[in-house]
């Protein structure tokens, strides 16, 4: 069990740090990329659109953070909620993988 010490050390650290997050953290890219390809799979195509649009626009935007896990960037288009940088930047690579493979698909068909 953590000391109240111990606990009040690890807070002003973290809120120290340049990020607020804890430089030994892990990196929750894996986990943001499969929680939002569950997602994305069951959009329609047009909200996978508008919603790209969107996180490309934030992510490139000055003064965007891949932060890992402070959530900080709210995308209307998205959903009500806080996002971290890390996860708005996996959401932007899922959806560019499921643009690139719609459209793959179909100009296969056209062919």
């Amino acid at each position: 069990m953590t000391t109240l010490r111990e606990g009040l050390r690890r807070l002003v650290e973290r809120l120290a740090s340049e990020s607020g997050e804890p430089e030994d953290a892990p990196d929750p890219a894996f986990a943001y990329t499969i929680f939002w390809t569950k997602q994305v799979r069951s959009w329609s195509r047009e909200r996978q659109l508008r919603v790209h649009q969107e996180v490309r626009k934030l992510v490139a935007a000055e003064g965007f953070t891949a932060n890992r896990y402070l959530r900080t960037y709210l995308i209307p288009e998205l959903d009500d909620l806080a996002h971290a940088g890390a996860s708005l930047t996996a959401l932007l690579r899922v959806l560019d993988a499921f643009l690139e493979s719609q459209n793959l698909e179909g100009s296969e068909v056209d062919q």
